[in-house]
């Protein structure tokens, strides 16, 4: 069993890419699994689903989780938070506009991005990544706040927005996840500090990294994920 720090999971994307491999196709990976953990949880396609999604990678995992979840029926709205600059994040909001998806960017002030998640049933949590304890835009600390005073529900990507991924810090305001998922490993924040009480119930997700960018990491480091025909097993299931 390894946990990374935010700095080794950065490593380990540069690593898979110094080795050929696509940061799209981890994403489209990542956003799959996505939706089948929403159906493994039971989240009805009669419920309606805002993703909020912030500029960085955690955002495109959002944005990616948004076509699948909508190519299986489910209501979908988006909020983008942000530029929404990289490359991967581009080529989803272009798809997703050819799918007549719902894309809102928020305004501070207007109040629409708190009336669309007092409507939601889910909230999708896509908005900061992993490296909490850096300074981060104010527009970024009243989304938090939005979605924590807003939201019934709320499912978690790589770690609860405000949470740090390598100590379990937290550095407010946080959101407290019902769920959460990571990609390719998980980190200490899950067993560290104020970690386990804010990221609810821990799944991590194959997100297509073979074993020679695991081994890079720590030699057999690489999750049984072939074990679980859905592609994401439970974080108990990892400690074992």
């Amino acid at each position: 069993m390894e946990y990374a720090t935010t700095k080794q999971i950065e490593e380990l994307y540069a690593f898979a890419k110094k080795g050929g491999l696509d940061t799209l196709a981890m994403v489209e990976l990542g956003g799959w699994h996505t939706a089948m953990l929403l159906r493994h949880l039971r989240v009805a396609r009669t419920f309606k689903i805002v993703i909020v999604c912030g500029d960085g990678r955690k955002g495109s995992y959002g944005l990616a989780a948004a076509k699948h979840l909508m190519n299986h029926r489910w209501n979908v709205s988006i909020v983008l938070v942000g530029e929404q600059s990289s490359g991967e994040s581009q080529y989803y909001i272009e798809i997703l506009k050819n799918m007549g998806a719902s894309l809102t960017s928020y305004q501070p002030e207007s109040g629409s991005t708190e009336k669309i998640i007092r409507q939601s049933h889910v909230v999708l949590d896509a908005l900061l990544g992993p490296d909490a304890s850096g300074e981060r835009p104010r527009f970024i600390n009243e989304v938090i706040e939005i979605i924590g005073r807003a939201a019934s529900r709320v499912i978690s990507l790589e770690v609860p927005s405000g949470l740090d991924g390598s100590t379990g810090m937290t550095f407010p305001p946080v959101l407290r996840a019902q769920a959460t998922l990571a990609f390719g490993l998980p980190t200490g924040a899950f067993l560290l500090k104020e970690g386990p009480s804010y990221s609810g119930k821990v799944f991590v997700a194959d997100i297509g990294l073979p074993k020679f960018v695991y081994d890079h990491f720590a030699l057999g480091s690489r999750p049984k994920f072939d074990v679980y025909p859905q592609g994401f097993l439970p974080l108990e299931e990892y400690q074992l």
